[in-house]
């Protein structure tokens, strides 16, 4: 059986994404709906489509990514922070403040890669700054401290540097606690 997400695996999948460059908004509208149904399979695909020199069909990938959620489309999502357009990025960072936590790693990430670039920083700032605003995570404090500082070029990329680091090691921690945790036993010994 041909699988949807590889091209020419499905022409139905190959028409939504073709439908994503119409210049009518229904039938980009609904190819959207269309691709955020299946989920983190077209993710690859919406990915390739982040590189489309069509300013149009790079910010309806956005939307797409940010309807499917969950880490691989937060991550595709947050390769599109450098996008040279601001609305791609503004949509991008729509999905990534959706994203919550999952979200934090891969915008961390393009800012320690990306620090020199304006629209990554100010995109990384908002996202941030939503985060720390909702009590979500204070280690990410030092971060906008940094984006907000005189030489952010500087500062930016070790502090998002800093800020992995802590947040690789937590994620460390919940996962060595988990596997510590003994597993309730669901049968009663009796005497």
């Amino acid at each position: 059986m041909n699988d949807p997400t590889e091209p020419g695996g499905n022409s139905d999948v190959d028409t939504l994404i073709e439908n994503l460059a119409s210049e009518d908004h229904l039938i980009r509208h609904e190819a959207r709906r269309g691709l955020a149904r299946i989920g983190t399979k077209i993710v690859p695909r919406l990915q390739e489509l982040l590189r489309s020199p069509s300013e149009r069909v790079r910010w309806e990938a956005t939307k797409v990514l940010g309807a499917i959620g969950g880490r691989p489309a937060l991550e595709a999502l947050a390769t599109a922070l450098p996008d040279s357009s601001h609305d791609v990025r503004w949509t991008a960072v729509e999905g990534l403040i959706e994203g919550r936590e999952v979200a934090y790693h891969p915008v961390l990430h393009q800012l320690v890669v990306h620090s020199s670039n304006i629209g990554v920083r100010e995109a990384g700032s908002h996202i941030l700054s939503h985060a720390v605003r909702e009590g979500q995570a204070s280690f990410l404090k030092p971060v906008l401290r940094a984006l907000r500082g005189i030489a952010p070029v500087f500062e930016v990329s070790l502090a998002a540097y800093q800020a992995l680091t802590m947040y690789h090691r937590a994620q460390a921690r919940l996962d060595t606690a988990a596997l510590r945790k003994p597993s309730p036993n669901p049968v009663e010994k009796t005497r």
